[in-house]
């Protein structure tokens, strides 16, 4: 049976440099040779910049300054590239008023080729209200079972 798991990586990521760290994780070109990605890597800095930007705005900069989870989909699901990257942007429009940062990793630390996941790097702070998002048991739920409708729609099993 094909298996999806989306977890959110543990971690404080209360300073400023926490942001540029997981994008860069994020985005790292090592792990994302194929570039399944919504931004270049040029473009970590300047990411990291408005992620601040909407924070600083906002006056919402105390405790976690990013969200950093993933998305890992079992071989069982025969997923293209570019249904891994039709996944990741469904998830990113699940996510609208938050800026979101998503990367498709196929090697693992060691460079080694491991099972296809998506990062995501999310800022919480929603840059149209300055809210911080409540990433609850109640959100998970809903998430899971958006991700299980979009999953179900790409897979060629």
């Amino acid at each position: 049976m094909a298996e999806k798991y989306l977890q959110i990586v543990k971690g404080k990521y209360d300073k400023e440099s926490a942001i540029f760290y997981v994008i860069r994780y994020v985005r790292n070109p090592k792990k994302n040779p194929h570039g399944i990605s919504n931004i270049h890597e040029e473009e970590i800095l300047i990411l990291t910049k408005e992620f601040l930007q909407v924070q600083k705005r906002y006056r919402n900069e105390k405790g976690r300054r990013v969200y950093h989870f993933y998305l890992s989909l079992s071989k069982e699901y025969n997923l293209s590239y570019d249904a891994y990257f039709n996944i990741a942007f469904q998830i990113v429009d699940y996510f609208s008023d938050y800026q979101i940062v998503f990367g498709l990793h196929e090697f693992d630390n060691d460079g080694l080729p491991c099972n296809k996941h998506i990062h995501f790097a999310l800022n919480p702070i929603n840059y149209k209200t300055g809210k911080r998002i409540k990433m609850n048991k109640e959100r998970l739920f809903e998430l899971h079972r958006i991700i299980d409708s979009i999953v179900t729609e790409y897979s060629t099993d």
